[in-house]
Parts: structure tokens; C-alpha cells; sequence
């Protein structure tokens, strides 16, 4: 019967046949390490380092698919925080299966901040705070010489919070006060809320004058699917920033014709679906959206865009 093979426990080195089973024992010719043939204690049957054979044995492999799993679930089950533009960590903000849950806060921009209440794939609150900022003309530098106030985190449904008034500006002996600076501009930017309450419901506030259109559409597209959107484009608009303080209330469709109406916007219209034959439209008498046949806008000198996918402009986030 041939014996399976036995090597050196030091250098690997083969033993086989090199002493008789029931010599006393002999010496390795590769490294002098002694041996017994009959102890085989004194030798190995594997001619793989220990530290190969410890690396590839059960428990390391166990612990490396514990590894594995750990990190998939990760990045995919477990919820964890997310991270900023600049790696550090928003612990207001949390992904769970690849959707955003909680508080997202980030300065937009030299002149407006947003904070975005995600509650899943889509944003129900974007809310922007009252901002101090001084530009600094001489070396074209913008530093901010207010703060974010911090923002109200209010679940949708009615007894969603009023908005916040603005804060008051900051005071010498203040933290993160400016001084004037020679040949400076100080702006207060307007603290406005725009929040989803139900499935077709929402809420803008405006606390004061200089909100732009864009700012506003730009969050009302952050809160809806692409399956509610209008498929119209602005083409005009009579003020580039409201004048006053203003709210709105009610479904999509009646939002978006207060927007167009507090703004003078004018509008042109695309069919949502290639084979529609029906557009949205902003009705003046009446100051709402309707959904009219092409021909029927195109009589009331409407621009009828050919249907095309869009992309519209709105909130992305990346996990």
C-alpha cells in the first residue's frame, strides 16, 4: 500500500521514503529540521505554508463572506448616513434601500439655501431660510455674514407648521457677524416654504418680496413624479421675483396657475404623450390650468411644442 506523502514542518520539503518507518528518526536535507517517521506529529501532510493554509481554511472564508454581506447590505438594506459634497458626514439625512429620509441642508448658489424633507424617492418639503449675505465688491469675494437659522420639519398633512418669519439680522457681538465693508451689499433673501400635504395637495409660502419664478418651479418639480408634470415650458415672464408676501394653496394644477398668474408667465404647451391630441393650458378669465385639444390652444395663439421627452429642471439626489 503506498503511504500518502508526508513533508517537512518547517520548509515543505517532501519526507517520503527519506528514513524507514521504524528508524529512530532523521533530519530533513532542505532545512536540518529532525523528524520522525512514525510520529506524524513530526511532520505534515499538507506542503502549503501554515499561514496559507490557516488563510484559506473555513473560518477565514466565513469571515470574509460576513464581510461581504455586511458591506452589501450596507450599501443597500441597512440604512446609514449620507455624506455631503465634501465627504463629510449629514447626519439629518439617512439612505435606506437608495432613498433619502430626512433633513437635507446645502447654501444653492452665492445668494439661497434649500433644505429638502425627503421622505423617499420624491421630496415632500423644500423650504428655503431668510439668509444674511455681504458681498464684498473690491475683491469680488462672497462671504455669508448671516446663518441658517435652522429649519421646522413638519409632517404633510394639516397640522403642518406655519412658516418661520425670518431671522433678525445679526448684531456686532453676534457669532458670524460681518462688519460692513466699504462699498458692500447686504441682501436679505425672503424665507418661503413649498410642501407636499396629500396626493395631490400642496402649500407655497412666501414671506416676503424677491422670490424668483425659477426657484419656485424648480422646487414644485422636485415634489412631483415625471406622471405629474403638465408638459408646458415658460416662455415669458412679466416679474422675474414677486413683490409681495404670498401663499397658495390647493392641487397641482391649481398651484402651478397661482405661480402663473402671481408672475405673468407665459406659457407653451406639449402634448404629454406622442399620440395625444390634448395639451395643458393657462386659462386667464378663469386664472387656472385646463386641458384643451391642440387645435382649441393653437386657435387661442398658444405655442404648441411637438412631443419630445424633456427632462425637467429639479432636485436630484445621489446616494
Amino acid at each position: 500500500m503506498t503511504l500518502p506523502p508526508r513533508y517537512c514542518r518547517g520548509c515543505r520539503y517532501e519526507l517520503t521514503g527519506l528514513a524507514a518507518p521504524d528508524s529512530p528518526g532523521a533530519v530533513c536535507p532542505e532545512c536540518g529540521r529532525w523528524f520522525n517517521p512514525a510520529d506524524p506529529r513530526t511532520t505534515t501532510a499538507t506542503n502549503r505554508h501554515p499561514f496559507l493554509v490557516f488563510l484559506f481554511g473555513p473560518w477565514p472564508r466565513a469571515f470574509a463572506i460576513a464581510v461581504l454581506v455586511v458591506v452589501a447590505l450596507w450599501f443597500t438594506a441597512l440604512p446609514r448616513p449620507a455624506l455631503r459634497w465634501d465627504g463629510s458626514v449629514e447626519w439629518s439625512l439617512w439612505i435606506w434601500l437608495r432613498r433619502p429620509i430626512g433633513i437635507e441642508s446645502a447654501f444653492v448658489g452665492p445668494q439661497r439655501a434649500r433644505i429638502i424633507w425627503h421622505m423617499g424617492e420624491h421630496p415632500v418639503r423644500i423650504e428655503a431660510e431668510a439668509t444674511r449675505l455681504v458681498l464684498a465688491r473690491p475683491r469680488g469675494v462672497l462671504t455669508r455674514g448671516g446663518r441658517l437659522m435652522g429649519s421646522r420639519v413638519a409632517p404633510p398633512g394639516p397640522d403642518a407648521l406655519p412658516p418661520m418669519p425670518p431671522p433678525p439680522p445679526l448684531q456686532p457681538g453676534d457669532p458670524g457677524y460681518i462688519p460692513p465693508q466699504p462699498d458692500s451689499v447686504v441682501i436679505e433673501l425672503p424665507s418661503w416654504t413649498l410642501a407636499r400635504l396629500g396626493p395631490d395637495h400642496f402649500r407655497l409660502d412666501v414671506g416676503g418680496a424677491g422670490l424668483g419664478w425659477s426657484e419656485v418651479l424648480f422646487a414644485f418639480n422636485s415634489l412631483r413624479a415625471d406622471d405629474e408634470l403638465f408638459g408646458v415650458s415658460i416662455e415669458s415672464a412679466a416679474s422675474d421675483v414677486n413683490t409681495e408676501a404670498f401663499s397658495a394653496e390647493g392641487t397641482r394644477a391649481e398651484l402651478l396657475a397661482a405661480v402663473v398668474d402671481r408672475y405673468g408667465l407665459g406659457l407653451a404647451s406639449m402634448p404629454l404623450a406622442p399620440d395625444s391630441a390634448e395639451v395643458w393650458i393657462f386659462d386667464p378669465p378663469t386664472r387656472s390650468m385646463r386641458k384643451v385639444a391642440v387645435s382649441e390652444a393653437e386657435a387661442r395663439g398658444i405655442a404648441v411644442r411637438p412631443y419630445g421627452p424633456r427632462q425637467p429642471n429639479r432636485h436630484r439626489f445621489t446616494p
